[in-house]
């Protein structure tokens, strides 16, 4: 941490300890006498410790107050200091609870000057950079499809060929710009989305090597280029996306962070500090010199730096909570934004830039974590620059310099204060309670920038970025920051030791050590998954080894010995796949590696080596427990050497396995790329292992490959080290025919080609041991040379993209209208017929040429606020078609109703008692819409009717069970708290909380992160999936029934979750046609959904993909208006929505607000929760529910105007600080109402408002509500659902087959896949199938169809798992959100799989079929595809199954990969069915892989009657060798066909039956 890592010039270890106290004096003690009693005091405790321990000591005060010779330990400051004394040691240096290091950097920094030592400091310039970024200027190519991916490959190749020119555009994301970012300087980075922050902030970090965008111009720190220091461990870049290992907890994510980071030269400058103030006699601070100390301390598991880090980022709370990810319950959004802040600046770098550090976070929060960088930029001299998209007025404060980026160019660089001096000399002014921040983000958009044009009796025209910049380079800032460009850096005025130039801060055994003890919590963090995989193998093994009995097999006979070689073989394929689920844990990890890597923390060797070592004691765990339970059940060859040599080599085939995988998923670096490679790699190295298909038998243009694959070596060694033993040696046989004599074992070996020299063993070990050694160098090579694969995509910016629509006049000017307030939101509909457009499609109003009612900023029923819009018609929605003027006249009615019961005079008759005539509020509430139809037909372009509804809770509590390592009974320590209810410990989020929401009223959820907001919301609507309720939820004064209630409700959740191959367009229409009963028709639909889009900005992007958050598609913004968009298509009566405005810029959460005052006008009830809302924004809401940390409500009332109602209800508690003028009032309330705040006054703000006049206006007004109306009716519908299950079935499918035709990496790979396992096989089995005479031929052609089929469908059904998992977490949303049960979704997931799986089936068998040379006749040609394709909906739907079941991928790949084992055993090749014992006979005829062998076989030869021949000499015809040998039989084969259709259908069933009853999300 810059400041506490790069202390200074001159620095050094005391000779002597340090005192911790949290007070360096105290009462009646002169600061003299003090320091005399500390000497004497440690010259006690340091009795009898000689100088050099003394260097490393501190003492450590026990109690509090005056330091005793009975309280005070001296302790020493190394890697033995427990929590508590590093907690003790942050505490005494900050000496505050509050977040707030300023005095801990004064007194560091007043420590230097005393002794004339300056901090270091780094100036970082940039001159004439540019970034530029290309992108497909067809737009149909920048739709992903199976189709495109094939022509992108075809493309690249002719490309390369120079045959033709890349179709790309190019456009520029930074154009030419130049600055200085100053030492001891906060900066502001402010700007609209796609401007190039993110850019800008990576070109300066040193970041975008590798991120395919072209960057010119000079980066210099200290005057030096990035080839002359390392930037990586010099600047820290806080990214926006939270990238971390989800196993671990804040606490040891931060921990490795600066363990591997290092402490720099620290201790160097802490040493020469020391010395300088020996020198001088000046006598340090006891408390920041124990700090420096410990923060000096490198290389070991925890550090003082992290407890510092998390208590100025206020982790306290969730510092022993697993981060968490997707399916594993952890930290919330924004403590999870905070981990990523600290990971980074946990280390001592003194450069810092930051992303969007302030997404999910409440707008205190943000204040104090700025604040804090603040005094770091100040008291530090540390150079810090800040991407932040909605500071509040006081945050923006705090900043020193704010830098305006547009369109690639810079218009603004310079003090904060004179930032809107600089924009009045273009004649644009910042209103009064406008926030600076805001303002400038809105005054360089096209949309925005007419309403703050200030020059009067002059027309506005549009100035555009790039003349903004041009005159902010022509002003006195601009034209200074160019002449200190010009002026050569002075190297004297800075230390260049800042500049760091070694790679690492670790030395290589360090490094080694700090991952090893990372790998191994991840590993005890997954010991369920490690042991589940442990108890899998015994019972394999258990299942194998009776199988195979010792007592129904001799080795005095070949059938029998080729049992044994049969064992041997699954053995070896067993240990191998193991490595599977390896390669999944892999790709899983990868993208945190990528990032720790890029940022320096360690090498991959690091990373793969302990990964590698802590893997060997399993492997030899899992080895022996297969060899000692197989090995003696089945009664291999006896003697000790045996089967330890046995062991040692399933032991290596195991590390070999597991290196293997993880070579694949490095090389592949995702799932499905894996999966496919992984399966096309091993099965190649099965079949030409020598096994499967006899050595001979291998053609000779691949039996090369027989030479190099490490299984064939395994095969040979396994195979001789059981048939070379005396007792298959010793016993001999003579071939009927031939007169050949020789022994059992050599019979046995020869059949497949084998050799018998025993060296083949030791060559075998050698073999296995080296190649695992090379796969794993293999490993660490491509972790340490490739990146992502999934690497951001360039987006075109906004303006690009509106003028590639096609029709669009580029140079329109589109004018926004500002977030309407409350004075004029519900003003008259005097405008509103002038507001419809044309028959032409102009508008004929002068007042507000608009196109639409929408998009005037007039909300759905029709209430227009004062804004225009002045758009190229041509983008314009189509008149609502029969709007007469009789009609408009009745709509202008039904709106007057609604204004009149939502304006502000009818709001304020509530007042801050809140009370009103409940029976005369229902009746105009009912008198709004239709009640007795919830969508009836209406015309096309206008709203949809609802039922405006209330909603009301009372004593409402939520529990949850507590996690065992949490302890939150102390009553001192803030946050959710463990209670006993009915003989069981609870923890308790919610805690007796009351409040109620009404129509037309914007309710705003606010408090701080963690006090339960999300919870609240998640409880009133129905999300938790566990945990305890208690108290009473009403609506419309019914209790709260849930299944209706899902059916008028919308949930609008804080993280975007969507299909992410669907278009914005499809997302909408699906959410729509789901949520609407089959009555309104696909006219009134599409005009609605048109509408939303206007409403919420989506129109432009209506085309775009989803995507992948931070990987492809829309931004964060766009992604965030999408999910506001999906619920509005529903036209719900109640909308909760979490933080809609985080992770958006001021404009944009200006845009989703606006959305949102519309969508609360008509009717609707509306609760959102926010984190950081402007002035603008928090007083676009009417009532607001302030929640503190432990679940309790602290207010619960009206805002009033400007806030008022709140601000007094405050300041009237004895000791809260005024709200002074200009001041946000969100911000302010979020600062006076800290715990911190709480103990400083004494007053507990909960215990304050339940004995409050509002509370009790708050329990009289529950109560009204809680009472039906006279003639009320209970909310209630005819079906649960909008829409019948085969309408559910039917939309679904639709998005999938959507999906799935975009899903190139899935059904691209697979296809292809496919025909080169298809063309392998021709090539290894050419001609094959016309050879038929010896039983060997058989066998051929029985093993390579087995293996084919199985590796095929097991492809299959690992490919779906990732992609049926990511579209059942979207399901969990759509579920909750009423548009569909579980079972038509289940169906659909399976539907749409049976086109692709019949394509890929076409593709084998057109190609294998003819190369292998099965008999030329089109019926068995048929059957043979047939077959395939069975097989492969059969192990797809078991796929599928298999995440239904099991609560994420990883767990259901471990779980198939069980199934997969057994299928292989029991498939009817390694032991024929009539030589498996009757104990598991019955397993054969319940595994599916049999019967596709069974099938696939007798359709192509069981009706043949040829001679074939065996090794011991017997004839028999083929139809009689296939009933004999494997019990096929020619006659069965139609019952074969309907067993395969049976388990089909069997698969797709318990998929559907699982998913509908099995629910793994936990909320």
């Amino acid at each position: 941490m810059a400041g506490i890592g790069s202390l200074g010039q001159h620095p050094a270890p005391d000779p002597e300890s340090a005192v911790i106290s949290h007070e360096p004096d105290y009462e009646g003690t002169s600061a003299n006498e003090f320091q005399a009693l500390s000497r004497s005091l440690r010259n006690i405790a340091l009795e009898g410790i000689s100088p050099e321990a003394r260097s490393r000591m501190a003492l450590y005060q026990t109690g509090s107050g005056a330091p005793t010779k009975e309280n005070v330990e001296a302790i020493s400051v190394d890697a033995t200091m427990t929590l508590g004394q590093r907690q003790a040691i942050v505490a005494a240096a900050v000496a505050t609870h509050d977040q707030d290091a300023e005095r801990f950097l004064q007194k560091v920094a007043e420590r230097m000057a005393r002794v004339g030592a300056s901090q270091p400091s780094i100036e970082v310039r940039f001159e004439n950079l540019s970034a530029e970024a290309a992108v497909h200027t067809n737009t149909s190519r920048n739709l992903p499809s199976v189709f495109n991916a094939y022509l992108n490959i075809i493309e690249y190749g002719l490309q390369a060929l120079r045959v033709i020119r890349p179709s790309m555009r190019k456009f520029k994301v930074l154009d030419g710009i130049s600055g200085v970012l100053r030492p001891g300087r906060l900066t502001l980075l402010l700007g609209p989305p796609s401007c190039g922050k993110s850019t800008l902030l990576k070109a300066l970090a040193g970041k975008l090597g590798a991120t395919g965008v072209k960057v010119n111009g000079l980066v210099t720190y200290n005057g030096k280029t990035f080839k002359e220091f390392r930037p990586e461990r010099t600047a820290v870049y806080v990214e926006q996306d939270d990238v971390h290992i989800g196993e671990m907890t804040v606490r040891e994510t931060m921990d490795f962070s600066a363990r591997c980071q290092g402490t720099g030269s620290n201790a160097e400058l802490l040493r020469k500090l020391r010395e300088a103030e020996k020198a001088a006699g000046i006598e340090p601070d006891w408390a920041v010199d124990a700090f420096l100390k410990a923060a000096t301390v490198q290389g070991q598991p925890n550090s003082v730096l992290t407890e510092f880090i998390i208590h100025m980022l206020g982790l306290g709370i969730c510092a022993d909570t697993i981060v968490g990810n997707a399916m594993r319950r952890g930290v919330s959004g924004g403590q999870k934004k905070r981990v990523t802040t600290g990971e980074m600046i946990v280390g001592p770098k003194q450069t810092m830039f930051m992303d969007e550090i302030s997404t999910g976070l409440d707008s205190s929060t943000t204040f104090q974590i700025v604040k804090f960088l603040r005094d770091m930029a100040h008291l530090a001299n540390s150079t810090i620059m800040v991407a932040l998209l909605q500071p509040a007025p006081e945050t923006f404060e705090i900043f020193d310099d704010v830098m305006l980026i547009a369109e690639g160019s810079i218009v603004y660089h310079g003090p904060v204060e004179h930032a809107t001096s600089f924009f009045d000399t273009l004649g644009f002014q910042c209103p009064k309670r406008k926030g600076v921040a805001d303002f400038l983000q809105e005054v360089t958009s096209k949309k925005d920038q007419g309403q703050y044009w200030s020059k009067q009796g002059q027309a506005h025209s549009y100035i555009s970025c790039q003349e903004m910049a041009a005159a902010f380079a022509k002003s006195h800032l601009g034209e200074e920051s160019m002449a200190h460009l010009q002026t050569p850096f002075n190297e004297t005025e800075h230390s260049n030791e800042v500049l760091i130039k070694k790679k690492y801060g670790l030395g290589g055994w360090q490094l080694f050590r700090a991952l090893m003890w990372r790998e191994i919590i991840l590993v005890k963090r997954n010991m369920f998954l490690y042991t589940f995989r442990f108890v899998q193998l015994i019972f394999v093994a258990l299942i194998t080894g009776t199988l195979f009995l010792r007592t129904r097999l001799h080795p005095d006979n070949i059938a029998d010995g080729s049992l044994y070689e049969a064992v041997i073989f699954f053995s070896l394929i067993q240990l191998m796949f193991d490595g599977f689920v390896e390669m999944n844990l892999t790709c899983e990890r990868l993208n945190g590696f990528y990032k720790q890597r890029d940022n320096l923390f360690y090498p991959a060797w690091a990373f793969v080596l302990p990964t590698t070592l802590v893997r060997i004691p399993y492997s030899l765990m899992n080895a022996t427990v297969w060899s000692v339970i197989v090995y003696w059940c089945v009664g291999l060859a006896p003697g000790a050497d045996r089967f330890f040599t046995y062991l040692l080599l399933l032991f290596l085939l195991h590390s070999h396995g597991l290196a293997l995988f993880r070579f694949i998923a490095a090389l592949g670096r995702n799932e499905n790329i894996g999966v496919t490679g992984g399966c096309f790699l091993f099965l190649v190295l099965l079949l030409l292992g020598g096994f499967l298909l006899s050595f001979n038998n291998i053609p000779i243009w691949v039996k090369w490959f027989f030479w190099i694959d490490p299984v064939a070596y395994a095969q040979k060694a396994l195979v001789i080290n059981e048939f070379a033993a005396p007792r298959w040696q010793n016993t001999f046989i003579t071939n009927s025919q031939t007169g050949v004599t020789q022994s059992i074992g050599n019979a046995v070996l020869a059949q497949r080609d084998l050799p018998t020299q025993q060296f083949w063993i030791w060559v075998g070990v050698a073999v296995l041991g080296g190649t695992a050694i090379i796969f794993n160098l293999l490993t660490w090579f491509f972790h340490a040379v490739l990146g992502p694969l999934d690497t951001p995509t360039a987006v075109l910016p906004p303006t690009m993209m509106e003028d590639e629509r096609e029709g669009v006049d580029a140079d329109a000017e589109l004018v926004q209208p500002a977030l309407p307030s409350k004075k004029n939101r519900h003003a008259g509909l005097e405008e509103f017929e002038d507001a419809i457009p044309a028959e032409n499609g102009h508008g004929s109003s002068s007042k507000s040429p608009v196109p639409d009612v929408l998009n005037t900023g007039t909300d759905f029923l029709g209430q227009q606020h004062h804004s225009s819009h002045a758009i190229d018609p041509s983008i314009q929605s189509p008149r609502p078609s029969g709007l007469h003027k009789s009609q408009l006249s009745a709509f202008k009615r039904q709106g007057s109703s609604l204004m009149s019961m939502g304006s502000r005079r009818g709001r304020e008759q509530v007042g801050s008692k809140r009370k009103i005539d409940i029976n005369s509020f229902r009746r105009s509430l009912d008198a709004q819409g239709s009640t007795g139809s919830m969508a009836p037909k209406v015309a096309k372009g206008m709203v949809l009717p609802f039922k405006p509804l209330n909603l009301t809770f009372h004593h409402m509590n939520y529990y949850v069970d507590p996690p065992s390592s949490l302890d939150t009974t102390d009553p001192e320590k803030m946050g959710p708290k463990i209670v006993e209810e009915g003989n069981k410990k609870w923890l308790r989020l919610l805690n007796d909380c009351s409040g109620a929401f009404r129509p037309s009223i914007l309710t705003a959820l606010v408090g701080s992160s963690g006090a339960g907001k999300t919870t609240l919301m998640d409880v009133l609507a129905g999300r938790k999936t566990s945990g305890k309720v208690t108290g009473d939820i009403r609506v419309n004064g019914f209790p709260k029934n849930q299944a209706t209630f899902a059916r008028v409700m919308g949930y609008v959740e804080q993280t975007d979750i969507h299909s992410p191959l669907t278009t914005v367009e499809e997302a909408l229409w699906f959410s729509a046609r789901l949520r609407f009963t089959k009555e309104v028709d696909n006219e009134t639909v599409e005009a609605f959904i048109s509408e939303v889009e206007d409403l919420v900005e989506l129109t432009p992007l209506k085309k775009s993909l989803v995507g992948l958050p931070g990987v492809s598609g829309l931004s964060v913004e766009q992604r965030k208006r999408l999910t506001i968009a999906v619920e509005l298509v529903a036209n719900p009566s109640v909308i909760f929505m979490d933080e809609p405005t985080s992770g958006l810029d001021a404009r944009a959460a200006a845009i989703v607000m606006r959305t949102v005052r519309n969508t609360v006008d008509t009717g609707r009830t509306v609760v959102c929760t926010i984190h950081q809302p402007s002035i603008d924004i928090f007083e676009a809401f009417d009532d607001l529910l302030l929640m503190k940390v432990g679940g309790q409500v602290t207010y619960h009332g009206s805002l009033g105007k400007h806030s008022r109602t709140l601000i007094k209800y405050f300041q009237a508690i004895s000791g809260v600080p005024r709200c002074r003028d200009g001041l946000n009032p969100a911000t302010w309330m979020l600062q006076v109402s800290t715990p911190a705040m709480e103990k400083r006054i004494g007053v507990d703000f909960a215990e304050h408002f339940a004995v409050s006049s509002t509370y009790q206006s708050n329990e009289e007004l529950i109560e009204q509500l809680s009472v039906p109306a006279e003639g009320e009716q209970e909310l209630s519908f005819p079906k649960q659902f909008a829409q019948s299950s085969f309408a559910q079935f039917w939309w679904i499918e639709w998005k999938l087959q959507i999906s799935y035709w975009r899903n190139a990496s899935y059904n691209g790979t697979r296809l292809l896949f496919a025909t080169v396992i298809a063309l392998l096989m021709g090539c290894i089995l050419w001609n094959i199938g016309s050879k038929r005479t010896q039983a060997q031929d058989v066998a051929n052609i029985l093993g390579a169809l087995y293996i084919a089929m199985l590796f095929l469908g097991i492809i299959n059904a690992m490919n779906v798992q990732p992609v049926v998992g990511q579209e059942r977490t979207v399901l969990y949303r759509e579920q909750a959100a009423g548009m569909y049960t579980a079972m038509p979704f289940a169906l659909a997931q399976c539907c749409v799989e049976i086109p692709w799986n019949l394509l890929q089936s076409i593709l084998f068998s057109c190609v294998s079929y003819w190369m292998i040379n099965f008999a030329h006749d089109a019926a068995k040609f048929f059957w043979y595809l047939f077959i395939i394709f069975i097989t492969l909906n059969i192990l797809t739907f078991y796929g599928i199954m298999s995440v239904f079941i099991t609560p994420d991928v990883a767990m259901a790949s471990v779980l198939s990969g069980t199934f997969y084992g057994l299928w292989n055993l029991f498939a009817g090749f390694l032991i024929p069915v009539n030589r498996m014992p009757g104990w598991w006979v019955w397993y054969y005829y319940i595994n599916p892989i049999s019967w596709t062998l069974y099938g696939i076989i007798i359709f192509q030869l069981g009706d043949f009657q040829n001679i074939v021949n065996t090794p011991t000499g017997d004839v028999y015809t083929l139809q009689d060798y296939l009933r004999v040998q494997f019990d096929y039989s020619w006659h069965f084969r139609g019952q074969v066909i309907a067993i395969l259709i049976a388990f089909m259908l069997a698969f797709m069933l318990f998929a559907i039956i699982g998913l509908r009853f099995i629910n793994f999300q936990k909320r």
